[in-house]
Formats: structure tokens, sequence, C-alpha cells
């Protein structure tokens, strides 16, 4: 049996590559980014150190854009405000093995 665990975003980074459009099904069309973010540790107020990460988010739909307009004018280099849920799933495989899976879903995309 999954269980699922849902919490939100906000993040501010740098398109590595213009998004992908992917599919699953005849009919469910999203969108992958690939972000460059810049993290720090807020609990650690001695490391002024900046780090930076790379990130991946799919979106299905934010606001009034939908997945293909995402696809389509995304532009590689350019900075984006993205926000939206976190998702969680454990889940057991065919061999009994407990696997996790989380995803970055945007539901708000500004900036290009």
């Amino acid at each position: 049996m999954a269980k699922y665990g849902h919490t939100s975003f906000s993040i501010f980074g740098k398109l590595l590559a213009v998004p992908r459009l992917e599919t699953a099904g005849e009919n469910y069309k999203y969108a992958v980014m690939e972000m460059e973010v810049i993290t720090r540790n807020p609990k650690d107020k001695t490391d002024k150190t900046d780090k930076t990460d790379k990130v991946q988010i799919v979106s299905v739909k934010a606001q009034m854009y939908d997945a293909e307009s995402i696809a389509k004018y995304g532009k590689r280099d350019a900075f984006y405000y993205v926000s939206g849920s976190v998702n969680s799933k454990e889940y057991t495989d065919r061999n009994g093995i407990t696997r996790y899976a989380t995803e970055l879903v945007a539901t708000k995309i500004c900036g290009g």
C-alpha cells in the first residue's frame, strides 16, 4: 500500500535546459524543468557559503499555462520563480523492496 505526503515549496533559479514535454498514457502530458538553485542551511548561522543544487520540477498545469506551453516557451539560462507542492510516495515494488519517490509539482511559474 502506498503512503503519500504533501507539502509546499518555493524556489528561484536558472533553467539548465529547455523544458521537455513528456507523456504518460494517451492524455497525460507534463513538462519537466531542470533548474539550478542556490541553497544555504538556515539552521547553521556560521556557514555563509552558498551551494548550488540541481532540482527537477514536474509541471502538468501552472496557472494559465499548460505543459505544452511551458515546454515550448521555456528558455535555457533564464531565471524562474516556481512554487507548488512536494509529493512523496512510499511503495513496495514487485520484489518486495520498499521504494521512495519524490516529485516537485509546479502550480505557479513566473519569469523567463
